[in-house]
Parts: C-alpha cells; sequence; structure tokens
C-alpha cells in the first residue's frame, strides 16, 4: 500500500507544480527574466523544504509529492512563462523551439 500512496504523492506534486508554475509564470509574463528566476529558486527551495519533511517523519508520499512538485514547477513556470531565458534560450536555440526562429 506504501508504493500506491508514494506514485499518488509523487502524481499529485507534479500536477500541483504544473499547475501553479503555469499560472504564476502566466502573470509574471511581462516582467523582467529575473523574476522567472527568482520564482526557479523559491519553486525549489519549497520543494527540498516539503522533502525533508517526508524525510524526516519518514513519509514517502510527501518526500516524493516534494520531489514532483520541484519537477512540476519548474515545467508550469517554463511554459506559463512563454519566453527563452537564460540557459532556455541556448537550449530552445539549439532545439530550434525559440519565439524568434518560428516568426
Amino acid at each position: 500500500m506504501e508504493t500506491v500512496w508514494t506514485v499518488v504523492g509523487g502524481a499529485a506534486g507534479l500536477a500541483l507544480g504544473i499547475i501553479g508554475g503555469f499560472k504564476i509564470g502566466a502573470l509574471v509574463q511581462e516582467r523582467s527574466g529575473w523574476y522567472y528566476w527568482t520564482l526557479n529558486i523559491v519553486a525549489m527551495v519549497v520543494g527540498v523544504m516539503i522533502t525533508t519533511v517526508g524525510l524526516a517523519y519518514a513519509w514517502g508520499w510527501l518526500s516524493v509529492g516534494g520531489m514532483g512538485l520541484i519537477a512540476g514547477g519548474f515545467t508550469g513556470l517554463k511554459y506559463g512563462y512563454g519566453k527563452s531565458v537564460g540557459l532556455w534560450r541556448v537550449h530552445d536555440t539549439w532545439m530550434r523551439t525559440d519565439e524568434d526562429m518560428r516568426n
């Protein structure tokens, strides 16, 4: 049963991270790239804190949920922000998905 709760925790963390990250990324879309990177750091810190609490209390579902929150938060922020910034700009140019190449 522990495996089922671990999978549910990971999926919930991933889903919450993607949805929340997308909405927050869309809110700061018109702002500087520094907002995007600061929000990535915030997503990492919150996810690590949740994972640490899960490890401290031996709750595997919460630990995996925290890791899912980090991954989902990064993904949601990238797609919500909608622009290529920093290292993502190099990645998107290399993969030919950059918005400048589409225009």
